[in-house]
């Protein structure tokens, strides 16, 4: 019996190659950008894609690709803490709950069911609105609904 090597699908390579693409943005962002993200320039406000500025520009003519690339560090960073997060929160709550039992475990169930029956934006806007606009809240409010 000769044993084979796994292949991989052509929608995982898809989706691996994305997240590589995804992490390098992020890690060379700031150098692969080919304008300052925070430098207006109101001649060449709302500029539609072309050679000069590929994604174009926006209504104070800042290069929407440099904006992109610059924010992709931070937008990764955010989602990983997110789901870190949620993870250590998620993990130990529900240890805890098993162990327990019980009425404690009824009622965090269904805490968390109503949690559930929201959609994630609704409830993110509602914390961050509640606890102040930071990036460590939407971290927060992010994590606290996954």
């Amino acid at each position: 019996m000769t044993a084979r090597r796994p292949r991989i699908g052509a929608g995982a390579a898809t989706g691996l190659l994305l997240l590589a693409l995804f992490l390098a943005a992020a890690l060379l962002g700031p150098a692969l950008a080919p304008f300052d993200p925070l430098a207006t320039d109101v001649l060449n406000r709302l500029q539609p894609p072309g050679a000069a500025h590929w994604f174009g520009t926006d209504a104070l003519g800042r290069d929407l690709l440099s904006r992109v690339l610059v924010a992709t560090r931070l937008d990764l960073g955010m989602a990983a803490g997110a789901v870190v997060l949620s993870l250590l929160l998620g993990s130990a709550l529900g240890a805890w709950c098993g162990f327990v039992g019980g009425r404690i475990d009824r009622w965090i169930g269904r805490l968390v069911d109503v949690l559930m029956a929201f959609p994630l934006f609704v409830v993110a806007m509602a914390l961050v609105a509640a606890w102040g606009n930071s990036v460590a809240n939407i971290v927060y409010a992010t994590a606290l609904r996954r």
